[in-house]
């Protein structure tokens, strides 16, 4: 195989990774739609659950922090107000970090003259680490789901500090830029 078909089928292996890197987070959403998001102006946060410790890939202090700042910067941007005492909905976020695996097979067929033909077929396997984060949103009163935003990317663990922060908050942001629905 010439140097330039290699070249060409590596490109081609590559290229959904290259892609999916380069594209906008992609986050999903759900709510009640029996409920009124018109009145949630005041929040506070939902106690966090307990820890489980048998869990391998927890949220660290750190992270926890960073995630929390982000929303509560968003909710305040928004005009929400943070109040213990009367809060309008409660907010509460899970996270985590999971190990993923992609399979991209190409096949080429190399001919060199008429009596000669070969076809290779190649399969590259690809593993990453994928953070994911969920906020929920409750309704303080009745304290059921009223509303819920997801996302997923990759973590990056050679990122600085201030990388690190300036992740979770364009995740954060792409999650709660869909809160409250129809706005």
């Amino acid at each position: 195989m010439t140097k330039l078909a290699f070249f060409l089928l590596i490109c081609a292996g590559l290229m959904p990774v290259v892609l999916a890197g380069c594209s906008g987070l992609q986050t999903q959403t759900d709510y009640d739609p029996s409920v009124d998001f018109n009145r949630f102006q005041t929040w506070d946060w939902l106690p966090d659950p307990p820890k489980d410790e048998s869990a391998e890939q927890q949220v660290d202090e750190l992270t926890h922090r960073r995630v929390r700042t982000a929303i509560k910067n968003h909710l305040e941007a928004k005009g929400c107000s943070q109040n213990s005492e009367n809060p309008d909905f409660l907010v509460v976020y899970h996270g985590g970090i999971k190990e993923s695996v992609a399979m991209t097979q190409t096949r080429d067929a190399y001919k060199n003259n008429p009596y000669t033909e070969f076809d290779w077929s190649y399969a590259y396997t690809y593993q990453w680490r994928l953070g994911f984060l969920e906020i929920d949103v409750l309704d303080a009163g009745t304290k059921k789901l009223a509303w819920k935003g997801f996302v997923e990317a990759e973590v990056k663990p050679t990122a600085d500090p201030e990388e690190k922060t300036r992740r979770i908050t364009k995740a954060v942001d792409a999650i709660l830029d869909k809160f409250p629905p129809g706005k």
